[in-house]
């Protein structure tokens, strides 16, 4: 038998149950690196909260106390 890419040995066929195997470990990998990637975007999201929290005060330490105008 003969392919695209040349001849096909018996044996070296990829067959659907293969492919099925290839893809649910391919689903899985992709599965792990969205988790991943979702566990990094909640790690910077506590940190950009924890940053503004900490530039509200800092911020605020500048600002004069009273805030009503005199006239």
């Amino acid at each position: 038998a003969s392919s695209n890419f040349g001849p096909v040995r018996a044996g070296l066929t990829t067959t659907h149950r293969t492919q099925q195997v290839q893809l649910s470990e391919l689903l899985s990998s992709l599965e792990r690196e969205v988790e991943n990637l979702n566990s990094k975007y909640c790690e910077a999201y506590v940190t950009l909260i924890s940053v503004m929290e900490t530039l509200a005060i800092l911020t605020s330490s500048f600002s004069p106390t009273n805030t009503t105008e005199e006239k």
